[in-house]
């Protein structure tokens, strides 16, 4: 069992379901509505431990009750949640989540309040780090750590993704958005070669059903992804994210992580909600050798 230190953001998600996405200054009516946890650290968490991964989450919350929320479902999933700090006066990070029927989701994000910015991470041996872009003083200690240790330091490269927290990283796995946003190109091929002359570590780009692209010399080099009929997309990069950094921790190797977390990410999108959505290490294992070409 490998051991991944998780480092970033902690939110309550507040999930409606909604027949098409909202783009009017209108009342709309959602058919269903759940109070959940979200943010990519803490789902990317979820995904590693049921994918048989040991992890370890740092991270904020205000002492409220979304924080409240949050320790509730962190605990329901064994997760260990001695590394969350609870602030006095803070408020917690709240998303609104809107998901119509096919599946694609619209988010609108609170970051919270007065949450800080001092780091204190565990001092615990681990295996890989993963970290997100929305708490940069920790993810920036926890990848130094990780350089310092000569073990994985995957970014979940979201937009903005700050060039320093980038250059730290050994792994920096950016989604479309967030890569066209740092390179400034809007074709992702060109953009992933901007982005890779100016970062020292591996460089990849997810693209939802399409796969994931990398360089491979100076080529584009593609894993293919999977066609799914997705009810519910929110989450599938976090996931993704975790299990690529499980695998990767596990392998050493970036192709067999990116095929790994492909199908991870394939499988959340298959079922509502995060975590629920998250699969076990059984399922993606029968879902790689089913898909075999």
């Amino acid at each position: 069992m490998k051991n991944i230190l998780v480092v970033g953001q902690s939110v309550a998600d507040l999930m409606f379901e909604v027949p098409e996405i909202p783009d009017m200054p209108l009342k709309y009516r959602a058919s269903e509505m759940r109070l959940s946890i979200g943010g990519c650290a803490m789902v990317a968490a979820v995904a590693i431990a049921r994918l048989g991964g040991a992890p370890i989450l740092a991270s904020r919350i205000g002492d409220d009750f979304f924080g409240g929320v949050i320790l509730d479902n962190l605990e329901r999933e064994g997760i260990d949640t001695s590394y969350i700090t609870r602030i006095d006066d803070a408020e917690t990070s709240v998303s609104s989540v809107c998901t119509n029927s096919q599946g694609e989701r619209q988010i609108v994000n609170f970051r919270g309040t007065n949450l800080g910015n001092s780091v204190e991470l565990p001092d615990l041996p681990f295996d890989a780090a993963l970290v997100d872009t929305r708490w940069e003083e920790g993810a920036e200690r926890a990848l130094e750590s990780a350089a310092a240790r000569n073990v994985p330091g995957v970014v979940d490269a979201e937009s903005p993704t700050p060039l320093r927290l980038a250059s730290l990283a050994s792994h920096v796995a950016f989604s479309a958005q967030g890569l066209r946003q740092f390179a400034g190109k809007s074709n992702l091929s060109e953009a992933l070669a901007s982005a890779s002359k100016q970062l020292p570590g591996w460089v990849s780009v997810t693209d939802g059903s399409n796969g994931t692209y990398s360089l491979n010399g100076s080529s584009v080099a593609q894993v293919p992804g999977y066609r799914v009929r997705a009810v519910d997309t929110t989450g599938a990069g976090d996931v993704w994210h975790g299990a690529f950094t499980l695998r990767l921790a596990e392998t050493g190797c970036e192709k067999e992580a990116v095929a790994f977390a492909n199908a991870a990410g394939a499988l959340k999108c298959l079922v509502k909600g995060v975590p629920a959505g998250a699969p076990v290490r059984r399922e993606v294992e029968a879902f790689i050798a089913s898909n075999a070409i």
